[in-house]
């Protein structure tokens, strides 16, 4: 499981060009791994994973 906020502005610089910045200020992953080998007990691992101020993207966009 997967859970963020994500923020962003876009700007027109000129008529038909868009301009955008985005970035995730704050995300969380929760994650499971689970291994059932023959013969032996399960092998099972979980895993939490936090992250700030991730993934800054600049954004270029056209309208026609």
């Amino acid at each position: 499981a997967q859970g963020g906020v994500v923020f962003g502005v876009d700007y027109q610089v000129a008529p038909g060009l868009i301009l955008g910045l985005e970035v995730h200020p704050a995300m969380y992953q929760f994650t499971v791994l689970e291994l059932h080998p023959s013969g032996l007990e399960p092998y099972i691992v979980t895993n939490h994973s936090m992250k700030l101020m991730s993934a800054p993207r600049v954004k270029l966009g056209f309208r026609f």
